[in-house]
């Protein structure tokens, strides 16, 4: 995600916080955690996943939906 350079310029940037942060322009989007299931998907604000990935590509992927949606 980091070396994805048309997400760089709509503001995007990740980082490694407890898990993979992802903000927009500053503000966290939300934080993907590693779990027994795999992987799982908070969003900011929220106080528990919402969603859970079995691999780190999946992860990906759902990720850039979601910013796909978010632009």
């Amino acid at each position: 995600l980091r070396a994805d350079t048309e997400l760089a310029k709509r503001g995007y940037a990740f980082s490694i916080l407890g898990g993979v942060l992802v903000e927009r322009e500053g503000h966290a989007r939300g934080l993907w955690r590693c779990s027994p299931r795999g992987f799982n998907w908070t969003p900011a604000g929220y106080n528990e996943p919402i969603h859970w990935v079995e691999t780190a590509e999946a992860a990906v992927d759902y990720t850039l939906m979601l910013l796909a949606l978010r632009s």
